[in-house]
C-alpha cells in the first residue's frame, strides 16, 4: 500500500502512512506508530490537505498516547461513562 502511494499524490501517501501508524498501534509497537505518523505528517504538509493532517496529528496522538499509558486497569470509578 505505501509503495503504491509513493507513486501518488501526497495526500494518498499520507493516508497510507496514518493507516500504517495506527496498525502499529494496535498491535503495541509504538516506536514504529510514531515514525510513521511523523512521515504522515510531512506528506500531509506537503499535499495541503486539511484532512491529511487531522489523520496524521490523530495518529501521531495516538502512538504518543500509548506509549504514556499506565498497564494497570483503570479503577471503577477511573472508568469513562
Amino acid at each position: 500500500m505505501i509503495a503504491s502511494a509513493r507513486r501518488g499524490s501526497p495526500a494518498r501517501l499520507a493516508h497510507a502512512l496514518y493507516m500504517r501508524s495506527v496498525a502499529f498501534t494496535s498491535v503495541g509497537d509504538n516506536v514504529s506508530a510514531d515514525q510513521f505518523a511523523t512521515d504522515s505528517l510531512t506528506a500531509a504538509a506537503d499535499s495541503g490537505s486539511s484532512t491529511a493532517l487531522a489523520q496524521a496529528h490523530y495518529a501521531q496522538g495516538l502512538a504518543l498516547k500509548s506509549t504514556s499509558q499506565s498497564k494497570q486497569p483503570l479503577s471503577y470509578s477511573e472508568r469513562p461513562i
